[in-house]
């Protein structure tokens, strides 16, 4: 008995889509890091807020090493000093962007953007200008997106 295997229209429609999958997850990656390399070029000061959990999930994905993104800021005490997993930049404190000026902050964690958004505003007095990752880019955090 010879057989030959048939494709048939479900996995053809699985390999369509991963293959959109793939290639939207390469914009995504690319659209990112042009944001960050363009600040670097303009030779802005910029911070990531959230240096671990989906913060360094963040930093490791789009492979932001110390040399593209120097600063990398947490709120928590306790983490201060230590450095973001795998990408080994150092967690600062939120005083060293008072101390610092910076024009862009990055809040890596879309989920918790509005409790952060309310510390660097209302407790630290920072008027950077915030982002956060939202449908595969980075965006101006504003009060109208659906966070």
């Amino acid at each position: 008995i010879a057989a030959k295997p048939k494709l048939s229209n479900h996995c053809q429609h699985i390999a369509k889509t991963s293959m959109h999958f793939n290639q939207s997850v390469d914009i995504q990656y690319q659209k990112v890091r042009q944001q960050f390399e363009t600040w670097q070029a303009q030779q802005l000061n910029y911070a990531i807020w959230g240096g671990t959990g989906k913060g360094a999930a963040f930093i490791n994905f789009f492979k932001l090493d110390k040399q593209l993104v120097p600063w990398i800021v947490d709120s928590d005490p306790r983490k201060f000093g230590k450095y973001v997993p795998g990408m080994h930049q150092k967690i600062l404190s939120p005083q060293f962007l008072i101390e610092n000026q910076v024009d862009h902050i990055v809040i890596a964690s879309n989920w918790h953007a509005r409790d952060i958004e309310y510390e660097i505003r209302q407790i630290h007095q920072l008027q950077a200008k915030l982002w956060v990752y939202f449908d595969g880019e980075l965006v101006p955090l504003t009060s109208t997106l659906p966070l």
